[in-house]
C-alpha cells in the first residue's frame, strides 16, 4: 500500500474511532450505584460517568492499536531520504541517503546519487563512506553485491583519486538495470586488508530503484 493511501486510511480509522458509540444505549443499563445515591438521583449521573469513562478509554485504545499498525507496516522511511539538487538550467542531481552497518558493526553512509542533464542520466553512483581511521577502502578493485540466491554483480571502481581513503564510489547503473524485484543484498566493499560486508536490506534496494526510474 502507497504511503499516501496509509495516511488517509489511518486519518479515516482515526475519526471512527472518535466517533465511536456502543450499540446498546446507556440509559437501558440497571443502575449500579450505591444505595445512599440512588435515592437523590445520583445513580443514573453516576453510571453514566462511568460508561463515558469506559468510552474514553475505548477509543485511547483503538486508537494506540491503529498507530502501532501504521508504525510497524511502514518501517522504511523511503519517502523521507531521495532528495532533488538542481545543479544548473538542465542539470538535476537526485541523492538516496542512508546509514547502514557491516558485519563488524560499523557504521557507514550509503549514498547514491544520479546525475543528469536535459533530461538524461549522466551516471549513477554509489558512495560508501566508512568511519575516518577505521576503514581504507582499496580504490580500482569493484565492489561485489551478491542476493539471496547466490546471484552476483561486481559494480566497477569510479576512479577519483582525489576521494579520501574511507571512501569508495562504483557505477551501480549496470547492476540496476539487469536487477529484476527488491532482493535482499550483501555489498562486498574491498578493503585494502580485508572486505566488509554491508546487509542491504530489501527497502534499501527498493529506494535505489526509485530513484533509478525517476
Amino acid at each position: 500500500m502507497k504511503f499516501s493511501t496509509r495516511i488517509k486510511a489511518f486519518i479515516k480509522l482515526v475519526k471512527y474511532a472518535l466517533n465511536f458509540k456502543f450499540p446498546i444505549s446507556l440509559e437501558a443499563k440497571p443502575t449500579l450505584a450505591p444505595p445512599f445515591l440512588r435515592g437523590a438521583g445520583g445513580g443514573s449521573s453516576a453510571s453514566d460517568s462511568i460508561d463515558r469513562r469506559y468510552i474514553h478509554i475505548f477509543r485511547h485504545f483503538l486508537i494506540l492499536l491503529l498507530s502501532l499498525y501504521f508504525i510497524l507496516g511502514n518501517p522504511a522511511p523511503v519517502f523521507a531520504s531521495i532528495h532533488r539538487y538542481p545543479e544548473g538550467s538542465d542539470r538535476v542531481m537526485y541523492r538516496s541517503k542512508l546509514s547502514l552497518r557491516d558485519r563488524r558493526d560499523r557504521s557507514w553512509q550509503v549514498i547514491l546519487f544520479k546525475r543528469t542533464a536535459f533530461g538524461r542520466v549522466e551516471s549513477l553512483h554509489l558512495r560508501l563512506v566508512g568511519f575516518p581511521g577505521w576503514v581504507e577502502v582499496a580504490h580500482r578493485a569493484p565492489l561485489t553485491l551478491t542476493t539471496a540466491t547466490g546471484k552476483t554483480w561486481r559494480a566497477e571502481d569510479v576512479v577519483d583519486l582525489s576521494l579520501p581513503p574511507n571512501v569508495g564510489e562504483y557505477d551501480l547503473a549496470p547492476v540496476l538495470l539487469e536487477l529484476e524485484g527488491t532482493p535482499a543484498m550483501e555489498l562486498s566493499v574491498p578493503l585494502t586488508t580485508e572486505s566488509a560486508e554491508i546487509p542491504a536490506p530489501p527497502f534499501v534496494v527498493r529506494e535505489w530503484q526509485q530513484l533509478f526510474d525517476n
